[in-house]
């Protein structure tokens, strides 16, 4: 089942209540080796965050412009079981085009059978109630994860 579209997202400019903590996280992301500390070390640097900080980080990290980064906020509201709000900043980033694969091969390696499927319904019902208020380039790519992948859906998913 694909979970891919595409996407260009802006940086947030205004980070006057961040910590330290948080702005030491983008300072890492943001450096050359970004790509390889948050791979290899951006959990270990959450683990030392409050949990305000890591959800405000969170919150920073899915405008930021780079989409690994993106995903990586994401990742963190579904950890702090904020899947609601999560499933809504997933349909955000898909109607945006970002490339959610790697959750989608994350929630079906989990261990729980059926957290692909609840996640993907959350997502899609998330799109779905954002489909009114789409320009017609967006609402296509979010018809085309909904239709998972049909060229076009015989009625647009939730009319």
């Amino acid at each position: 089942m694909a979970l891919s579209l595409a996407l260009g997202a802006g940086t947030c400019s205004n980070h006057a209540t961040d910590t330290p903590a948080v702005d030491a996280f983008f300072a890492h992301v943001e450096a050359r080796d970004g790509a390889r500390w948050l791979e290899e070390e951006a959990d270990d640097h959450i683990a030392t965050l409050a949990d305000n900080d890591a959800l405000a980080l969170a919150h920073r990290a899915l405008t930021h412009a780079d989409a690994d980064v993106r995903l990586y906020g994401l990742g963190l509201l579904y950890r702090f079981g904020l899947n609601d709000e999560a499933d809504a900043a997933a349909a955000e980033l898909l109607i945006r085009g970002d490339d959610l694969a790697g959750l989608g091969w994350g929630w079906l390696h989990s261990g729980d059978p059926t957290l692909l499927e609840t996640r993907l319904d959350g997502i899609r019902a998330a799109l779905v109630r954002r489909l009114p208020a789409l320009p017609a380039e967006r609402r296509q790519a979010a018809e085309a994860f909904l239709c998972t992948g049909q060229e076009a859906c015989a009625e647009p998913p939730g009319e």
